[in-house]
């Protein structure tokens, strides 16, 4: 092959990476990374699109100016549930509103029980302002946009694939988390646009194969970059491109950790069943389609951390030194689990089974004696807890370990943690950016990426029976904030309308 390589793009929550690989190994020759940037209006938050593809325009003309004719592709990685409306003509006629927005709560509030039970039962996801569908709805129901046009919806992966090649398609897994997806018959689903009353507002672009090419960069308005001819793809969303970055086994369940942390499991049949609803777990296909995916996002992870830094004012070397003590004293038994705090890490919402946007954090068994250390313990601990917690809804009996990629490989009492309360094995995959491995792998089908695993955690048996008995009185907590906050929930609807 005299292009020998190939560009992943992974555009994250936070920040969004641009590699070089060299195709034959895998391996990376340069790396580059950027604040994935964002704005706010009197709604919410929505990412900046323009901005972001100005930033990865730049590195890529920078790696095509030092590497001539010799990029063979670019596979485009995202989050999920972050796009645009279109014109019929390609232009963009909407901002991007961020995945975790929650301005269209109002009709997911507004929907009946019944059409839950069909969204779900077409989709593979509870019904939720995370996903697309509903985002169209208020861009329907208070934008400017012509409510007499057709618009078609364009992922931010699919937005920045078509200004590289001209040409607009989106991809399997990101297609699955728009909620008007039917994941059985792999088609778009009227039925769920009739619930929404958008049929006519909103087209999608045809579904193409994770990986496959959708066109070349000579059809880029980007002059620097249409002087040569690379392959465009699509690699889809960013948890299950990990996911396959990692070459995830149907006996393992993936913990992707980051600002959120996700599981992922994946197996030859749909999840779909009124035990994966009632959970609101979310369904879909898989980068190879012989799979379904069951998988939820935990919203806070890696963002507990950056508050506590922000709290304390705190540098990462600080951090990490008392992570490290902390460390220290729990596996040589100077840390007693009933003794420690408990901290429901609710800092921005809740994962399944209880998915709600509006859930707040709650810190029980502080005193005039606790200091950061016993915070930074009991957000750890917390962290772990609800990673449990939320485990409980898979089916963990066909689990025999949990894979663990990103940040969190890189904290000894984290991962040891997660495998106390868990009571699995853990193993810690030190894949260096497994999305934008996994991206990579998406057009090179023959790269095989063997697990590292030399970490591999081992729950500690002393540890485990107190982490049972604290999981008891976290679940009490939890039950007794949820029903709080419904509470608070039901007054707000009513007095707003």
């Amino acid at each position: 092959m005299n292009k020998q390589y190939s560009i992943s793009i992974d555009i994250g929550t936070t920040n969004t990476k641009v590699s070089l690989y060299h195709i034959e190994n895998c391996s990376v020759e340069r790396r580059e990374k950027f604040k994935t940037a964002k704005f706010t209006d009197k709604y919410g938050e929505l990412f900046d699109v323009d901005s972001i593809y100005r930033e990865i325009e730049k590195l890529l003309i920078m790696f095509i100016k030092e590497f001539p004719n010799k990029i063979d592709s670019i596979n485009i990685a995202s989050v999920g549930e972050v796009g645009v409306l279109l014109t019929s003509n390609f232009e963009r006629a909407t901002d991007a509103i961020a995945w975790y927005d929650t301005r269209s709560n109002k009709f997911i509030k507004d929907l009946t029980e019944e059409e839950k039970k069909k969204i779900y039962k077409i989709t593979g996801l509870p019904a939720h302002t995370n996903y697309v569908v509903s985002k169209i709805k208020w861009l329907y129901e208070y934008r400017k946009v012509n409510t007499n046009d057709q618009y078609i919806w364009a992922n931010i992966s699919d937005y920045i694939a078509y200004l590289l090649s001209g040409n607009l398609r989106t991809e399997y897994t990101l297609a699955c988390r728009t909620m008007c997806f039917d994941i059985r018959k792999k088609s778009w689903s009227n039925e769920i646009l009739d619930i929404f009353g958008i049929r006519n507002f909103v087209t999608f672009p045809k579904v193409i194969l994770s990986g496959e090419t959708i066109g070349y960069t000579n059809s880029s308005d980007s002059k620097n970059i249409a002087k040569e001819s690379i392959a465009i793809k699509i690699a889809g969303h960013d948890h299950i491109v990990g996911a396959d970055g990692i070459d995830l086994q149907e006996n393992e369940l993936l913990n992707s950790t980051g600002t959120t942390e996700g599981l992922l499991g994946i197996n030859n049949s749909s999840h779909i069943n009124y035990e994966h609803y009632k959970n609101k777990l979310s369904s879909g296909v898989y980068v190879n389609l012989d799979f379904y995916t069951l998988f939820s996002s935990i919203p806070t992870g890696g963002i507990a951390l950056e508050w506590f830094q922000r709290l304390f004012n705190m540098g990462f070397n600080t951090f990490s030194e008392i992570s490290d003590e902390l460390y220290r004293d729990y596996i040589n038994g100077n840390i007693d689990l009933q003794e420690c705090l408990t901290i429901i890490p609710h800092l921005n919402g809740s994962g399944p089974p209880f998915k709600n946007n509006l859930s707040k954090g709650l810190i029980y068994g502080i005193t005039t004696d606790t200091d950061k250390k016993d915070l930074l313990l009991g957000i750890f601990i917390g962290l772990s807890m609800e990673m449990t917690y939320v485990s409980k809804s898979f089916p963990m009996n066909n689990i025999d370990r949990i894979v663990v990629i990103g940040p969190a490989v890189k904290n000894k009492l984290w991962l040891q943690l997660k495998a106390d309360f868990l009571n699995k094995n853990i193993v810690s995959v030190n894949t260096d950016e497994a999305v934008s491995l996994g991206a990579l792998r998406t057009s090179y089908k023959y790269q095989y990426v063997k697990k590292d695993e030399t970490k591999v955690i081992k729950p500690l048996p002393k540890n485990t029976r107190k982490a049972k008995n604290m999981m008891k009185d976290y679940e009490v907590f939890y039950k007794t904030k949820k029903e709080v906050l419904l509470g608070e929930e039901d007054k707000n609807y009513k007095l707003n309308n």
